[in-house]
């Protein structure tokens, strides 16, 4: 340290300052001394003392700077010199108060401390203190992997949670799709990988075909009815025709039975079927197979004319054994006999009769000469002014009705097609007069026969307009047209020479013949189909063939029924699924309609 030379005197000319004492760090001084002086002990003979005092060693080298002035004066003028000294002093202090004292060749002041520098992630958050002149390591050191915890940078490379799939206590969905019943839940991450658990989700349960809900999760209700879920087990109503619903849980299928009661004349299966008594059929047991139809009041004999596709309403008539009786037309629902009322208008003495049925429980048929139709308790005339006419079968809905109409100056009569209330002549194929008999389930095929120097069987739809059915190279003498599968690809008729006749493909070009029968009707696609066959000495029987073109009686089907009286002499009808035949026969000497329910 540089050494200053003071000289004291007893008072500062102009100032009245006191000669200051020296630091306490040195001896005292006389009046004529050395002081080793540092900027604070300076800095207190100036108006700043109180700044130059609080200086250390760190600011020696200004406390020094602070004395020199001092030294220029002399002894006697030593007001003007102390003042000098005292200014010095001041910006001595003035330095001082800036800090600790940093050696010559050190990088900090000892015992500093300070944030690392240029650490990155965790590191950043550690301090650096200055030992023996220079900066230590940084207090936190990195580390080989980050931690999980969110923005954990433990590496200290400035990319926090390296290497975690997740952050720890972060949440994510998890679960099934929010559909039906199925809720999704959260997961937690713990460890940086998330958990196992879903909590609060919902899953999917096994389908319950009874239930609204989608307890399945596959975005429909449980109890949607398809192939898995066929019935609702908790409707009484669900399955068709008197079905029971068996429910295994998730699948539900409509059987016959789950108990013995469920079989009205038999007992019920292990495989859900009904066995019947014998003289039952039906799925359950519900049927006579053979069951004579009554007559009207007052009336001896009844004759059946067609059947409905269901199998559960046949139309006729009754009268009584005067051939020139009144006839009452009549329908059978279930074998129960009910009335059909003579349309309003007409003589209550007209003949009527039930021709044919549809789908919906309508009938059309005919009093005297005037076609009429009966549906919800009414039967309503129908004009064919000026002509007057019959009808003879009606389309499975009901809008469309065939039949025959009296056409003056035209040959006679000529077929008609009535359609959603108006008619219209169908087409001759020659002249003379035509005869419509049987028409498709929708109405689009018609079929019948027209006289041609003989019958000749025809077929008529919009797009083909009126065709001749083919026959036989030689010929089919007269030949007819009777009735037109629901699905109109078959048609069925027979022939004056005794065949039975089946036209089928494209325009009915193929045909089938049976000898010594004749085809009546036919069922919804042509494979079973009723008429007669010859048996004996030109006795006729009540008939069927089956899908293979084989006739059978029908009798023949009938094991177990009570045919004590009976012979049945023809087939007039069968339902669509070939399960319900009915026709006419003798009872005691009484003609008859009869309805059989084949196994």
């Amino acid at each position: 340290m540089e050494t200053k030379h003071w000289f004291a005197v007893a008072a500062v000319i102009g100032l009245g300052a006191q000669v200051p004492a020296c630091s306490s760090k040195f001896s005292s001084c006389l009046d004529t001394r050395t002081c080793a002086e540092t900027g604070g002990t300076a800095g207190a003979a100036g108006d700043s003392a109180a700044a130059g005092h609080g200086g250390s060693l760190a600011n020696e080298d200004a406390g020094a700077s602070g004395a020199s002035p001092g030294d220029s004066g002399s002894a006697n003028a030593g007001g003007d010199e102390t003042g000098a000294s005292g200014s010095a002093g001041q910006r001595g202090g003035d330095a001082g108060a800036g800090g600790e004292s940093v050696s010559p060749g050190s990088e900090c002041a000892i015992g500093g401390e300070r944030s690392c520098q240029g650490a990155k992630g965790n590191c950043a958050n550690g301090k650096q203190t200055c030992l023996e002149g220079m900066w230590s390591a940084c207090s936190i050191t990195p580390k080989g992997q980050d931690a999980c915890t969110p923005g954990d940078d433990a590496n200290c490379n400035g990319s926090p949670n390296e290497g975690c799939d997740c952050k720890d206590g972060a949440e994510q969905s998890c679960g099934p799709t929010a559909v039906g019943i199925c809720k999704q839940g959260k997961t937690t991450c713990s460890g940086g990988t998330w958990g196992n658990t879903c909590s609060g989700s919902v899953e999917p349960t096994t389908r319950d075909c009874g239930s609204p809900a989608d307890n399945d999760c596959n975005g429909v209700p449980d109890n949607t009815k398809d192939s898995v879920c066929q019935c609702d087990p908790s409707s009484p109503t669900s399955c068709a025709g008197g079905a029971k619903c068996k429910s295994s849980g998730s699948a539900a299928h409509c059987v016959a039975c789950l108990t013995h009661t469920d079989c009205n004349n038999g007992t019920c299966g292990s495989s859900n079927k009904c066995t019947c008594t014998p003289g039952y059929s039906g799925d359950h047991c519900e049927f006579l197979v053979f069951q004579g139809l009554g007559v009207g009041p007052g009336d001896s004999q009844s004759v059946v004319n067609n059947v409905s596709h269901d199998g559960t309403t046949v139309v006729g008539y009754s009268k009584s054994d005067d051939q020139l009786s009144q006839r009452h037309a009549l329908r059978w629902v279930n074998g129960t006999l009910m009335s059909v009322p003579i349309p309003a208008g007409l003589p209550t003495t007209d003949s009527c009769e039930a021709t044919a049925v549809d789908a919906n429980g309508g009938i059309v048929g005919f009093c005297h000469d005037t076609p009429f139709q009966y549906a919800n308790g009414t039967a309503t005339a129908i004009s064919l002014a000026p002509s007057y006419g019959w009808l003879y079968d009606v389309s499975k809905d009901g809008t469309v009705s065939i039949g025959v109409a009296a056409v003056p100056n035209n040959g006679g009569q000529q077929a008609f097609h009535r359609v959603n209330g108006t008619v219209s002549l169908v087409p001759k194929l020659d002249t003379d007069w035509s005869f419509a008999h049987g028409t498709s389930g929708d109405g689009s095929v018609i079929v019948g026969d027209e006289y041609i120097a003989g019958h000749v069987a025809w077929f008529w739809s919009a797009a083909t307009g009126t065709k001749q059915l083919v026959e036989q190279p030689a010929g089919f003498e007269n030949y007819y047209a009777t009735d037109v599968s629901t699905d109109g690809k078959v048609i069925v008729g027979y022939s004056g020479g005794g065949y039975a006749i089946r036209w089928s493909g494209p325009s009915y070009a193929q045909y089938k013949i049976t000898q010594n029968s004749a085809y009546a009707a036919t069922n919804q696609d042509g494979t079973a189909s009723v008429g007669t066959i010859t048996t004996g000495t030109s006795t006729t029987s009540a008939a069927i063939w089956d899908a293979n073109g084989s006739v059978h009686q029908v009798a023949d089907y009938l094991t177990g029924a009570n045919l004590s009286g009976w012979t049945l002499t023809e087939a007039k009808g069968i339902s669509d699924d070939g399960k319900v035949v009915v026709g006419n026969g003798v009872y005691n000497g009484q003609n008859r309609g009869w309805i059989a329910h084949l196994p």
